[in-house]
């Protein structure tokens, strides 16, 4: 990840041929995070897992098992397994593929790393202290994990396909004949007054006589 002026630890990755940092990420089998950290791009893959192990495993004592790829299978990385009373389980592109391969349980985590990427603090890292940066990276998964749980498709998601499909064929029936808005999820909330991006603008004093505030004194 490219750095900006901001200054503070960072490196050259001689791979990807990058001055900046690396984020290591541990996530679950549903690519919610479990832990982060933030360190120079000069420290190998292997040699940062470490840290990262051992964070999670205070947090998640229970845990027994670790997919990684193919940069974590060194030394370093499977002796903090090790220690940590860890299984590392490394998934391998297959010999002789071209282009782009899904590999399974590796694409959960490439596929955060594509939902982090879309918040906009996160486009580069910004902040001077990887510590910071730890810290922005939990918040927006943190604001991913809440936008989530009040979708209305997440009512659903665990039931019956058939029996959901049915619900909401009776719920668009329902606001067809009555109106729109008149059943709706619970898990919508309540209702919000919209606006346009132009009724957000800011006022233009400088080309608009109408807009010039006005004090009248008594």
């Amino acid at each position: 990840m490219k750095t900006t002026e901001a200054g503070g630890p960072r490196g050259y990755d001689a791979a990807k041929k990058v001055t900046g940092r690396k984020r290591h990420i541990a996530v679950d089998t549903q690519g919610l995070l479990l832990g982060v950290v933030v360190h120079a791009a000069s420290i190998q893959d292997a040699d940062g897992a470490g840290g990262l192990l051992g964070r999670i495993k205070l947090l998640y004592c229970w845990l027994r098992a670790v997919f990684a790829d193919s940069a974590y299978n060194r030394v370093p990385a499977i002796l903090a397994c090790f220690l940590l009373g860890l299984v590392l389980l490394i998934v391998s592109r297959p010999r002789g593929a071209k282009g782009f391969v899904l590999l399974p349980r590796r694409w959960v985590a490439e596929r955060t790393l594509g939902w982090l990427g879309r918040w906009r603090r996160l486009s580069r890292d910004y902040e001077h202290l990887p510590e910071v940066s730890e810290a922005v990276v939990t918040l927006a998964m943190i604001r991913l994990m809440t936008h989530r749980a009040v979708q209305p498709r997440m009512l659903f998601a665990t039931r019956d396909p058939a029996r959901s499909a049915k619900v909401m064929a009776a719920l668009d029936a329902v606001n067809a004949r009555y109106g729109r808005g008149t059943l709706r999820p619970l898990a919508t909330g309540i209702a919000r007054s919209w606006s346009t991006r132009h009724d957000r603008l800011s006022q233009r004093y400088t080309t608009r006589v109408e807009e010039v505030l006005t004090a009248t004194a008594w």
